[in-house]
Formats: C-alpha cells, sequence, structure tokens
C-alpha cells in the first residue's frame, strides 16, 4: 500500500540559526513519483531525511496518510531509503544484503522474497557474491533490491545514480522508472540532474536556498517556469538569458530594447504581450530557449515572429544537432545561486561593473564595428529588427578586438548539417510564443502567469 506525504511549512533551522529549509510546503499522492530538484546545498537531501524521520522538523507539520508523523521513529514510517554510496555490507553476500532488514523485521523465511525481489532486478546471478565483486550499477540494483524487498509503503532515494557513470546512469533511470510503475509506490526521488528530474517525475519540484521555487510536470516546469531561476536551471542547452529595456508607447508599438538590437513585437499584441506594456521603460531580463531562435531572413518571417542578427562565435556539433553560439552585442543576464555575481568589488567595497573593464570596453568597440552593429545599420530606433537583415558575408579576418569579444550571448539549436563557419554574419528570427520576459525580481511577466499555451485541459 502506497502512502500519501503533505508537507505544510515544514522549516529545518540548524545551529547557528542556519536554515536549511523554509516554509517547505508539499503533498504527494500515494503512488507518485516526485522529484526534489535543485543545486548542491538547496535544502533537498534534508527534505527527504526529515520525510523518512532522520532529521526532526524545527516549525511545520509533516502528515503521513493524514496523521502527524512528529513522533514516529524512522522504522515506524514504513519507508525505504536508498543512498547515493549504496551503503551495503561489504562482508556480507548480495543476497544477505537484500534480505538483512527482512531479517531484522522477522519475516521468517526470507529466501523467496530475495529471489523475486533479484529477478524482478534482473541480478539473481549476483547474489552470491559480495559488494566489492560488482561494478558500480550493479551495487546500486543490490542496494535498490534491499529497498524493495520490504514492501515500503515509499521510496526515499538520494541522489542514488551519481557515482554511477553516464551510460549505465541513464540504463538505470529506465529501470527505475519501471519499477515505479511497477510496484506503484510513493517515491521521493533527489537530484541535482534535471534529466533525470525530467525523465522520472510525475512532478518536479524546484528548491533554491531551502525555499520551494516551483511544483508541476516537467512540461510545466520546462514551458512555463515561475522565475527566471526556474527557467535557468531546467533546460540543455541552458536558457539565453539578455537584459533589455521595455518600450510601450501610447499609441504604438511595444519594442524590447536589448542594447544593441530590438525586437518589434508585431500588432495586434497577443494577451500575454499586452502585459508588457505595464513594463514601460523598465529593465527587464529576456529568456529565449535554443530552438526558439531560426537561422532565416526576415522576409520569411511566420505571423508571430520577429527578426534580429548575430554574428557566430563558435559551433558545437553534437552529432545529432549543433549548437551555435552567436553574438548580437546584447549584455547576458546571469542568475545568483547559478553563477558569480556580474560585478567584481573594488578595493574599498567600491562595486565595479564588468562593463567598465577594458575588456569590455574593448568588446563594446569591437561589436560596434562588426556587419549589421554599427549605428548607421541600426534604424531610426536602433533596430534591426525592423529591417532586414543583410546577406551572410565571408567570414572577415580575425583581429585583437575580434578576438576580445567573449564566447558570445545567444544559443541557437540547429540541424546537424548547418554550414556557418566562425565570424559568419547570420539573420535570425524569434519565435515570440517562446519568448520569457521576466522582471527585476526575477518573476515571469510574460507569457502571462494565468496563460498556459498547449497545456491547458
Amino acid at each position: 500500500m502506497s502512502r500519501a506525504i503533505s508537507l505544510d511549512g515544514v522549516t529545518k533551522v540548524y545551529e547557528r540559526g542556519i536554515r536549511a529549509v523554509d516554509r517547505f510546503s508539499l503533498d504527494i499522492e500515494p503512488g507518485e513519483f516526485v522529484v526534489l530538484l535543485g543545486p548542491s546545498g538547496c535544502g533537498k537531501s534534508t527534505v527527504l531525511r526529515m520525510i523518512a524521520g532522520l532529521e526532526s522538523v524545527t516549525e511545520g507539520q509533516l502528515l503521513l496518510d493524514g496523521e502527524d508523523a512528529a513522533e514516529l521513529a524512522p522504522g515506524q514510517r514504513g519507508m525505504a531509503m536508498v543512498f547515493q554510496n549504496f551503503a551495503l555490507y561489504p562482508r556480507m553476500t548480495n543476497r544477505d544484503n537484500i534480505g538483512f532488514p527482512l531479517k531484522l523485521e522477522a519475516r521468517g523465511d526470507v529466501g523467496p522474497r530475495v529471489d523475486a525481489t533479484a529477478r524482478l532486478l534482473g541480478i539473481e546471478d549476483l547474489l552470491d557474491r559480495y559488494p566489492a565483486q560488482l561494478s558500480g550499477g550493479e551495487r546500486q540494483r543490490v542496494a535498490i533490491g534491499r529497498a524493495i524487498s520490504r514492501e515500503p509503503t515509499a521510496f526515499l532515494m538520494d541522489e542514488p545514480l551519481s557515482n554511477i557513470d553516464a551510460k549505465l546512469r541513464n540504463h538505470l533511470r529506465a529501470e527505475v522508472a519501471r519499477l515505479n510503475r511497477e510496484l506503484a509506490v510513493t517515491t521521493v526521488y533527489v537530484t541535482h540532474d534535471q534529466a533525470e528530474a525530467m525523465s522520472l517525475g510525475d512532478r518536479i519540484a524546484v528548491m533554491r536556498d531551502g525555499v520551494l521555487q516551483q511544483v508541476g510536470s516537467p512540461r510545466e516546469a520546462y514551458a512555463l517556469p515561475k522565475n527566471i531561476f526556474v527557467a535557468a536551471f531546467i533546460g540543455t542547452p541552458r536558457i539565453n538569458l539578455l537584459e533589455a529595456v521595455v518600450h510601450a508607447p501610447l499609441p504604438g508599438r511595444v519594442t524590447i530594447d536589448l542594447g544593441r538590437q530590438s525586437l518589434t513585437l508585431p500588432e495586434p499584441l497577443s494577451p500575454d504581450h499586452q502585459m508588457l506594456r505595464i513594463q514601460q521603460g523598465r529593465p527587464v531580463i529576456v529568456g529565449l530557449r535554443s530552438e526558439a531562435v531560426r537561422i532565416a531572413r526576415p522576409s520569411l518571417a511566420r505571423a508571430r515572429e520577429c527578426a534580429m542578427s548575430g554574428i557566430v562565435e563558435h559551433v558545437e556539433y553534437l552529432g545529432h544537432e549543433a549548437l551555435l553560439h552567436l553574438n548580437t552585442g546584447s549584455r547576458a543576464a546571469l542568475v545568483p545561486a547559478l553563477e558569480g555575481p556580474r560585478t567584481d568589488t573594488a578595493p574599498g567595497g567600491h562595486r565595479k561593473n564588468k562593463e567598465g573593464t577594458v575588456l569590455g570596453r574593448l568588446r563594446d568597440r569591437a561589436v560596434a564595428r562588426l556587419p549589421g552593429f554599427g549605428p548607421e545599420e541600426r534604424g531610426d530606433q536602433g533596430a534591426v529588427g525592423v529591417l532586414e537583415a543583410p546577406p551572410v558575408p565571408a567570414a572577415p579576418p580575425q583581429s585583437a578586438e575580434r578576438a576580445a569579444i567573449a564566447g558570445g550571448d545567444l544559443v541557437v539549436r540547429t540541424g546537424p548539417d548547418v554550414q556557418v563557419r566562425p565570424g559568419t554574419h547570420v539573420p535570425l528570427l524569434i519565435d515570440l510564443e517562446h519568448l520569457y520576459v521576466f522582471d527585476q525580481q526575477g518573476r515571469r511577466v510574460c507569457p502571462a502567469p494565468a496563460h498556459q499555451p498547449g497545456l491547458d485541459g
């Protein structure tokens, strides 16, 4: 029988007032597979340990099947935990490791149950070996088997595949999904790997600094991130984030100024894009998934596409696809907790902007002289997106200034047979249906929070 788990405002505070988890609320249905996803140190393992009873709850309430679990010892909760480091007894055979929990519970003859578990996992021929005689993947199968043999009401998995090589990890990921379907047991799975989260979970709970950021299906988390952190953490390659300013005169067309280029939105505006008028004159952050940009001239634009252009910095060939790293003259936005701050602290505590450094000024001058980025080519409003993009020229000769430009600000996913070289100037079309805009607090304002294109119903 599967167990319902409910966390209501759960908080964990350690010594010196360190809040590892802050007011975490989540309801998990019986048989549901929920993944706790986030960077290292975000509190996801602490949540798992509180569910298991290995950590006490400082504030809030933890309910198991609607009953307060505060006074329940770990052994009374009917759960089985799978750890990152396997945690097998080295002097026991694998048969004894799998059957050990059953012997502790005095279930009588454990042999049939161990054999049935081994058949489920395909490790019958490994039962009489010792853990040291197994590969990492085989040891993790034994560890999972030990958890299954108890017939628990919930599985708690703390990054169980992180110590296994990539190829085997993909195989075991499919095995974990299959076991969850066959056993229909509530599963809470902790990982920092968003590919695992997207492929395994019925729902994903994204955490940052002990705070729950968003809960939803993998598709919702990817297509409708509630804030800039979720948008940046989920997706490979990572979403392009560019600093911008919204210009929305009344009357007039809405323009998103990216610095050296602008996106002028077509009329009439969609309900989502109408929300941008509220951001008139304000700095925002634009998010573009790599698949939301394609190489094509403005004359080939579809109804909801907008034009800009870029210069190829690097082509990343991945076999089934290629990633183009482009320089559009925009300023990339950084996300705290995923990367370092964008400003340096000078002596005396004063902050020095990166663009004020010699490299930053050199980069600006170099970009300004590249085709399509000079002021004479930007039109009255500085918007390349309003004009026809220039023809694709031959790659210009490299120079010291050209080499000083850092790796680009936009990544575009293309087919593997793309024929462009570094230094090539290419026209781009932006799919406005997949354009995200975040305010300075990191909250998504476009698409509108209430709108879920392709996800409704």
